[in-house]
């Protein structure tokens, strides 16, 4: 489920004997794609999967949702991180999160397997900082090995735009919070909702840019 790449550099300051030809070394790296979201609390986690659990058993949607695998989340930042950019963007996500309390969020409206949240001036600088800080540590070249992927999975070629293109396209004025339901049929509640998110993840993502495997979790 992992990727691993060989990578060679060479320094032409460095040669062997008297040959003239350049010292070159490999190793081994690790990639993953990974996505850091905001995971909504118990009752909006809860909702979304009752939800999905449902039209799942009814073979209407192609995932199923938990609290460990398949989770709900609200994308912030997306990229291709290697092992050895993993633990600087730890810190620079602990460093982010440092004087973070949650953020209060609304629900207006749900629309084609989407849960919208209002933009508020507190997610979007947070979306922001998190760009900002963490664009640099990452690439923007996903292939199908770098995801989260089970025997026999295959990445579709939608998942890749969102992986490759988030810094550009997605994030800064064109960030468009949402929560992907996956569902059919439709919500029975009450819009507008508030609640409170707490948690905030970096996570591997798998098959249609699901949150598989937490990485890393501010709580």
């Amino acid at each position: 489920m992992d990727r691993y790449c060989i990578y060679s550099y060479s320094w032409n300051d460095f040669f062997l004997g008297v040959s003239g030809i350049p010292l070159k070394f490999s190793f081994f790296m690790n990639r993953r794609v990974i996505d850091i979201v905001i995971i909504p609390p118990k009752e909006i986690l809860d909702l979304c999967i009752e939800q999905n659990n449902v039209d799942f058993e009814k073979n209407l949607v192609p995932i199923k949702f938990s609290k460990n695998d398949f989770i709900p989340h609200l994308s912030l930042f997306m990229g291709v991180l290697s092992s050895l950019q993993e633990d600087m963007v730890k810190k620079e996500m602990k460093q982010i999160t440092k004087t973070f309390s949650g953020l209060d969020l609304c629900i207006p409206r749900i629309e084609n397997n989407w849960i919208y949240l209002e933009k508020t001036d507190d997610l979007q600088t947070l979306q922001k900082n998190i760009a900002k800080n963490i664009e640099p540590h990452v690439t923007h070249d996903a292939q199908n090995s770098d995801f989260f992927v089970d025997e026999n999975e295959v990445i579709t070629p939608d998942c890749y735009p969102w992986v490759n293109n988030f810094f550009t396209d997605y994030s800064f004025d064109n960030f468009v919070p949402h929560i992907t339901t996956w569902s059919k049929t439709p919500f029975s509640i009450n819009l507008p909702l508030s609640f409170k998110a707490e948690r905030i993840a970096l996570c591997h993502v798998g098959k249609f840019n699901t949150c598989r495997k937490i990485l890393w979790e501010n709580t």
